[in-house]
């Protein structure tokens, strides 16, 4: 599914090629991250236990899938994934300018599986 496909005719609150926020009323059971290289990955918000503000980002613990999302100013989407209304998050494509606005820059998504994690990749 793209995320074009996500979005069509959803009543949202916050809407850009980057990441969608949907109103308050319609929370969500799920989030999916768009990859630069085409891949994407769905999480169940029922299984997020955890955001953690980190010096470069955000990291989202889902139980045995950690995302880590690099950028700055993401306060908005913070709050938007704590309230479980972010529908999908996607990364800048190669050759794109980071997605930017003057609230949130996204510059990466990384999602860490439990068996490819280190010690370091679950504090």
């Amino acid at each position: 599914m793209t995320a074009d496909e996500i979005i069509k005719e959803r009543e949202c609150a916050v809407r850009t090629a980057a990441y969608e926020i949907v109103n308050l009323r319609n929370r969500l059971k799920m989030v999916t991250f768009f990859k630069r290289d085409g891949t994407s990955y769905s999480a169940s918000y029922a299984h997020l236990y955890g955001v953690e503000a980190i010096a470069d980002g955000l990291r989202l613990d889902f139980g045995r899938v950690q995302v880590v999302v690099k950028g700055e100013r993401l306060a908005k989407l913070h709050r938007g994934i704590t309230d479980h209304r972010l529908t999908f998050l996607r990364e800048p494509n190669n050759g794109e300018q980071e997605v930017a606005s003057a609230e949130m820059q996204i510059r990466q998504i990384v999602i860490l599986k439990e068996g490819a994690m280190t010690a370091k990749g679950r504090k």
